[in-house]
């Protein structure tokens, strides 16, 4: 995948499955994701937003002291936690890897 190829998710489950085809959008553009469970498939449409401007404004307000962190410090620890077990499976044949 090249630098600004679209980059798709996919999650899974037991009842259905979500795909997000243009999963990161910068800037304004509306985007869309696939809904598949046992009611059917379906499209829905999410409105577009630039998330970097959000988050640049987020971060401006908590330190500004007009608002909270939406996410912990520990939590953002967790989720290096579960990125490096990920490389670690990756790099060993997919290997499930303890968090």
């Amino acid at each position: 995948m090249g630098i600004g190829s679209p980059t798709t998710h996919q999650v899974v489950g037991t009842e259905g499955v979500i795909e997000a085809p243009v999963a990161f959008l910068p800037g304004h553009s509306d985007t869309m994701i696939r809904i598949r469970d046992a009611t059917g498939a379906r499209n829905e449409t999410i409105a577009g937003v630039d998330e970097y401007q959000l988050m640049a404004e987020h971060f401006a307000a908590c330190v500004r002291g007009q608002a909270s962190l939406r996410y912990p410090p520990a939590e953002a620890a967790a989720n290096m936690r579960v990125i490096e077990a990920l490389y670690s499976s990756a790099r060993n044949g997919g290997r499930p890897e303890s968090i």
